[in-house]
């Protein structure tokens, strides 16, 4: 059976989050999956930006850095205002991800800071988002450096489940570093 150009990458977001969650990079994404996804497009360029994003952090983890700065300068491209704000949130944080990964910390810092100026503090992506930028400054031991209505808002992840562990990892991380 084909698979539609939707299915295609949905197919593909989906394989490439299950690959980012195991964090064992034992599954390599293949970059001739990108490349079929690119040449067909998407209509939803929300989507399609959102697909980039991801993508571009796998590559960054499985040290791919030439592809995935070319899909950077693919998604720069297509960021307009159009585009809704926690996606361009999210690829700006992708965007930071690549940054750590060739060792770019301050701008990474930076990128990770602007990303959580696009989203409404009461977002339900607003605390995702936070997360990562507290991990990046845990990495430092410096998770102090949220502000009290931030940390406010850390703290309060732990209400869900599933966010648990990395709060934990996060507090652990700067009494390390600290």
């Amino acid at each position: 059976q084909c698979l539609s150009k939707d299915n295609l990458l949905e197919a593909a977001l989906l394989r490439f989050r299950n690959i980012i969650n195991k964090h064992d990079n034992v599954e390599k994404i293949k970059p001739e999956e990108i490349d079929i996804v690119l040449l067909l497009g998407h209509e939803d360029a929300d989507l399609f930006v959102y697909f980039l994003s991801f993508s571009i952090v796998c590559l960054a983890q499985q040290n791919q850095i030439e592809k995935a700065k070319s899909l950077l300068a693919i998604c720069e491209n297509l960021i307009n205002d159009k585009i809704q704000a926690p996606i361009h949130a999210f690829f700006m944080q992708s965007q930071s991800v690549l940054k750590y990964y060739c060792g770019e910390l301050v701008e990474e810092k930076r990128l990770l800071g602007q990303s959580l100026n696009l989203i409404k503090k009461d977002s339900p992506r607003y605390s995702s988002m936070l997360i990562n930028y507290a991990y990046l400054l845990a990495r430092k031991g410096m998770l102090e450096e949220l502000d009290p209505e931030n940390e406010k808002i850390f703290w309060s992840s732990l209400q869900i489940k599933e966010q648990n562990r990395i709060i934990y990892e996060i507090v652990l991380a700067n009494c390390i570093m600290n």
